[in-house]
């Protein structure tokens, strides 16, 4: 679904969190030199969703937004061979944590969406098992102008 008021992207595959920062120490001489970066693999995840936001959001809004999120995982085989069990409405409590998703989601959206992740008032997110992983977020933008 996508109006004015509420944009919707999805991310194919099995759903990211951001990764810790990484630390690198150098010396040089008698000075030790340190400095935090980001890993390849949460840069690269961090793009596609950017890439994605992109697409509908050509600038960032003023207004305040809310964001919906839901990371669907690919549903473990002990689940599968359970025939009691409805996979599709298990909830996922192994990692990547939520607030790690939560946590790229709203770096990838900061100057491409928001100006500032101030800007998001508001948060529901959670992680479940589905036949097809991915992760999808909505945003839905305050129809007051800020």
């Amino acid at each position: 679904m996508s109006n004015d008021l509420m944009k919707k992207i999805v991310i194919k595959g099995r759903p990211r969190g951001k990764g810790r920062p990484r630390f690198k120490v150098m010396k040089q001489g008698k000075k030790t030199i340190a400095w935090a970066y980001t890993d390849s693999n949460t840069k690269k995840y961090e793009a596609e969703i950017k890439k994605e936001l992109k697409k509908l959001y050509p600038s960032p809004i003023d207004n305040p937004v809310l964001v919906i999120m839901e990371a669907i995982f690919p549903i473990p085989q002990k689940f599968i061979k359970t025939k009691d069990l409805d996979p599709d409405e298990l909830f996922n409590t192994a990692k990547p944590d939520i607030d790690n998703i939560i946590k790229i989601v709203f770096d990838a959206m900061n100057e491409v969406v928001v100006h500032d992740d101030s800007q998001i008032v508001g948060v529901m997110a959670y992680k479940k098992f589905g036949p097809e992983p991915r992760l999808e977020v909505s945003i839905l933008k305050d129809g007051n102008e800020a």
